[in-house]
């Protein structure tokens, strides 16, 4: 079982960088033609997020709703990050050169879409982390 969830952290961690690579190659042509701006960072926080909650997963205790909930951020942020790949590989030239498919493609589902996949996906973790010890507690009792 380790073994899997070594593998799937950092498959994990190797998607959200190569999402993070080319997010941060087009934020910086947008930053050196404009100015910095929020927008242009707020870009980048979603690849950056989903490899900081593989990281919290792995430092968190075997144990308890945290772990649930850090499993389901994690589990949420690499799913927002896998599907992002999908339209910024896809649409890359669009995106790299014109500012309203940036906006449209990147940032605006980075500030409207994500925090609550993550919201939700932390929720549904920590439920499910909640239901799995109740499970356990009415196993070992009964037995």
């Amino acid at each position: 079982m380790r073994l899997a969830a070594r593998t799937t952290s950092a498959l994990a961690i190797a998607a959200s960088a190569i999402v993070f690579v080319p997010t941060a190659a087009i934020a910086v042509g947008y930053i050196r033609r404009h100015g910095l701006e929020l927008t242009h960072v707020l870009a980048l926080l979603p690849p950056a997020a989903a490899i900081a909650a593989v990281v919290l997963v792995a430092r968190t205790p075997p144990r308890g709703i945290a772990r649930g909930a850090a499993i389901g951020l994690a589990s949420a942020a690499t799913l927002y990050v896998c599907l992002s790949a999908i339209y910024v590989f896809g649409q890359y030239r669009l995106i790299s050169r014109d500012g309203t498919a940036f906006w449209a493609l990147v940032i605006v589902p980075a500030a409207w879409v994500w925090p609550p996949v993550l919201v939700v996906g932390a929720a549904v973790g920590a439920l499910a982390q909640l239901l799995a010890l109740r499970a356990r507690r009415r196993g070992s009792g009964d037995a």
